[in-house]
């Protein structure tokens, strides 16, 4: 589970924060056993999510059509628009949650919240 929410940190780091600007090169993907605690997971995700705020809080509606070029592993990069970028992200942000219902419906713990309107209630 640990592994699954540190992809989905990193995963929003490297689309927002490094594809979107184009700074790919600067990106350096964590290892997950660096993370040993809550807390340092926390950390991290508060983190990512600080710079992601900043840089869309300047984000222009012209800004989702400029083109940008996502390198893939193993395959040529894709040229797609910005916003496409952020679609893929949010979509795999969902994909991963899912994974981690899952988990926790198998050792019989109920997930904290199973969707946006309950996480606004939290």
């Amino acid at each position: 589970m640990r592994n699954i929410l540190l992809h989905t940190i990193d995963a929003k780091d490297r689309y927002v924060n490094y594809v979107i600007p184009g700074r790919t090169e600067d990106w350096i993907s964590r290892n997950p056993d660096d993370f040993r605690d809550a807390d340092s997971i926390r950390k991290r995700a508060r983190e990512v999510e600080s710079k992601a705020k900043a840089y869309l809080a300047n984000m222009k509606p012209d800004d989702l059509e400029r083109k940008v070029e996502v390198p893939r592993a193993g395959m040529p990069s894709v040229s797609v628009r910005v916003e496409d970028v952020l679609v893929h992200a949010a979509l795999e942000n969902i994909h991963h949650f899912g994974e981690l219902i899952a988990l926790l419906w198998q050792i019989d713990v109920e997930p904290p919240h199973m969707g946006w309107i309950g996480y606004l209630q939290r």
